[in-house]
């Protein structure tokens, strides 16, 4: 495996890569990573707050964790493709796929999205005609995501995700809509009371 293959470079994972589950934990990690379109470089210039200088293992282990990565993207080169990168080869398609341009999109059933998807519904974004989003979450947090109040909030992790996308879709000039929320004055389940 190239955790063996690279042994001689490794810092950290050098004495732990025998252990159980090291093969599974870093697999699951590669995975994650690419989930989220990380570049291996990345991993060599990470911000203080996810790598402590004073704390030399976690710097051992981000320096492994680049090695280990970058081999296996190598590894994989043009020929293979790993399960986790199906949308950035998706994604590279959307272009040429006419049955997209011009389409409507509706989208539902999420709380967030990996780095890959929320990249390739951007895309998506580009090429249709309209795309509808729908989010659970409070009507009082669609305006005020980054409260004090929506980060503490059930909805959080969606607030942030509706904010991120916002952003992100504005940012590359696409146009957004008001949102619409639906906010009766009595929620359907009290009527009868």
């Amino acid at each position: 495996h190239l955790a063996a293959e690279h042994a001689s470079e490794l810092q950290y994972y050098q004495r732990v890569q025998r252990y159980a589950g090291f093969l599974e934990r870093l697999s699951a990690t590669i995975s994650e990573l690419i989930q989220e379109g990380v570049d291996p470089v990345a991993l060599t210039s990470m911000p203080n707050d996810l790598v402590s200088p004073s704390d030399p293992r976690s710097v051992e282990k981000f320096h492994d964790l680049q090695i280990l990565y970058a081999a296996y993207l190598k590894f994989l080169g043009d020929k293979l493709l790993d399960p986790s990168q199906n949308l950035q080869l998706a994604r590279a398609c959307i272009a040429r796929c006419a049955w997209i341009h011009g389409a409507e999109l509706w989208m539902d059933g999420f709380a967030s999205l990996s780095g890959e998807e929320t990249a390739t519904l951007l895309e998506l974004a580009h090429h249709a005609r309209h795309i509808e989003i729908a989010v659970l979450l409070d009507p009082c947090y669609v305006r005020h995501t980054s409260s004090p109040s929506a980060a503490r909030s059930l909805y959080a992790r969606t607030a942030r995700t509706f904010s991120e996308l916002s952003e992100l879709f504005r940012g590359s000039g696409l146009t957004i809509e008001d949102p619409l929320t639906l906010n009766p004055k009595n929620p359907p389940r009290f009527v009868s009371n």
